[in-house]
């Protein structure tokens, strides 16, 4: 009969609605910061129902005029009645807000300012419904929640350094954020994700307090380190002028024995110069006899050129001139003594040469 006809025309048409609504795509909403319900819009219900568009990341919600609520996570043919009804569209993405800063007095009754961010989403589009601002009830709840952790903890567990014991992290500050939110009913909505503390301040006069005590606190370490380098430059000084002590009487040690040693051997020499001279006056004296009395000057004589070779004593040019003498008495004897054995017949001009080599002072 009629009322099956029509009922299949309305089922053809219901059809070939969606078939058309299906092909169409809707640009997304730019949402702002502050914003996540759109003006509401009216549209008109016919006799064939309506076919709901939905934007990437919304949820739709449609009032009738008799205030009847429609909430709707999927696009899609809808039956509603025939009628005039508003459709708002709520955004569902991931969302991200950053605060102003957010100042408070402490507990010691300083003043502390904190900066967050938060990430949120909605979750339940249903619960907005009778909330036509619920991200000013979202944002409000934050703010009071970071005022009220303010108001109840003292200045110096709120700013201070991470090594005091008494300084809160920012881990107890989020989960007490996190945890109002959760308890409000204007909230229930939204689940707040994470929060970030972007900055702590303190006021102005106790930073400047706070400023002054690291410089105090930096200057103290540098003058610590400055005494102490001073303390060590000291204690090298002191090691210094001890060694330089030692080393002095050790070189007086030295030469006491140099000038000790240098005075005997001295004499020496000049008991030979007499007994060369004596010799000189005794032209028969035995060969033997000669020969000993000039291997015993010889080696004296190597003796003194020895105790003159120690690098580091001075030369004295009157006991250089005696060896010369006597040198020139060694010479003289050789030759009053031709018949002397080829290895004591050193040449005098060759021995003369040593010596000089030996004795000259470096240059």
């Amino acid at each position: 009969g009629v009322p099956m006809a029509q009922e299949d025309n309305r089922s053809f048409a219901q059809k070939w609605n969606e078939f058309w609504g299906r092909k169409s795509v809707m640009e997304p909403i730019p949402f702002t910061e502050t914003s996540i319900l759109t003006q509401p819009i009216p549209i008109n219900v016919g006799y064939l129902g309506f076919y709901l568009r939905l934007p990437p990341n919304t949820a739709a919600i449609i009032r009738s005029a008799t205030d009847q609520t429609y909430v709707y996570s999927e696009g899609g043919h809808k039956n509603l009645q025939e009628g005039a009804y508003t459709l708002q569209y709520i955004d569902v993405s991931d969302r991200f807000f950053k605060f102003p800063k957010i100042s408070a007095p402490a507990l010691n009754s300083i003043e502390v300012s904190l900066t967050i961010s938060i990430f949120y989403k909605i979750t339940d589009p249903s619960m907005v419904v009778n909330n036509p601002t619920p991200l000013k009830a979202l944002f409000a709840i934050c703010e009071g929640a970071v005022k009220n952790f303010i108001v109840t903890h003292r200045y110096e567990q709120l700013i201070g350094e991470l090594e005091n014991e008494q300084f809160i992290s920012d881990y107890h500050i989020i989960q007490h954020i996190i945890e109002q939110v959760a308890m409000k009913d204007a909230c229930k909505a939204f689940w707040v994700k994470d929060v970030i503390i972007e900055e702590r301040l303190g006021s102005f006069e106790m930073t400047r307090l706070k400023e002054d005590r690291l410089v105090q606190k930096s200057q103290s370490l540098i003058q610590k380190e400055g005494v102490l380098q001073q303390q060590e430059i000291a204690e090298q000084q002191k090691a210094l002028e001890k060694t330089r002590a030692e080393q002095d009487v050790m070189i007086k040690e030295m030469q006491a024995v140099f000038e000790a040693n240098k005075s005997e051997i001295l004499k020496q020499a000049r008991r030979l110069e007499v007994e060369l001279e004596a010799m000189r006056k005794q032209p028969d004296l035995q060969q033997a006899q000669f020969l000993k009395i000039v291997d015993t000057k010889r080696q004296t004589v190597e003796a003194l050129l020895h105790l003159f070779t120690i690098s580091g004593f001075p030369r004295d040019q009157n006991d250089l001139k005696l060896i010369d003498k006597i040198l020139g008495s060694l010479s003289e004897a050789q030759i009053m003594t031709p018949g002397l054995p080829p290895e004591r017949s050193k040449s005098a001009n060759e021995l003369n040469s040593t010596i000089i080599n030996l004795i000259a002072p470096k240059k």
